[in-house]
């Protein structure tokens, strides 16, 4: 019942206020113990998982779907290299990519080093005011009046290297190329 927001929009209006403002008070303190459970695994036997594609989706794919089968085969189109990271990284990899607290912080159960291994590669702690220093140097025309968060800022290259070795370090996954 809580888990379903469209039946709370058509429900809110026939209550009076106040049995609607506790709705979705309920409703809050619900997601909050939801998201505070254990997340188990939930492994059927000889359950497995097919991901298409070595990408940073792939490989966050399949490192999630872990928890929920034996066996985890990413399928790769480019051929294997001598160095099992090169020829990964598409055109585009040296781009800086954001990553936000919220992100990182749902990536981390999955990739518990992450953070500290963006930075040891070179990744850079951003906070709003100084965003426009990856936005080509543009200045905005006011200063952002944010509460201070933390955005972690680095080279696409760099998130799918971590995320590709972590990836192979993994016995249940198994990487197949060409």
């Amino acid at each position: 019942f809580f888990r379903n927001a469209m039946l709370y929009l058509l429900l809110l209006p026939l209550f009076p206020l106040s049995v609607s403002v506790l709705l979705c008070q309920l409703s809050l303190i619900y997601a909050k113990v939801w998201q505070l459970l254990p997340k188990s695994s939930t492994i059927v036997e000889d359950r497995n998982a097919i991901v298409i594609g070595c990408s940073i989706n792939g490989l966050i794919a399949a490192q999630m779907l872990t928890r929920h089968a034996n066996k985890v085969t990413i399928l790769e189109r480019e051929p294997r290299t001598t160095n099992t990271e090169e020829g990964i990284i598409p055109v585009h990899g040296y781009h800086t990519h954001v990553l936000l607290r919220r992100g990182i912080e749902i990536m981390k159960g999955y990739f518990p080093m992450l953070e500290d291994e963006a930075l040891v590669e070179g990744a850079t702690t951003l906070t709003p005011k100084n965003m426009h220093i990856i936005t080509e140097g543009v200045q905005w025309a006011q200063e952002f009046r944010t509460p201070p968060i933390r955005i972690l800022g680095c080279a696409r290259e760099s998130i799918q290297r971590i995320l590709h070795r972590h990836v192979l370090a993994n016995e249940k996954i198994e990487l197949v190329h060409g």
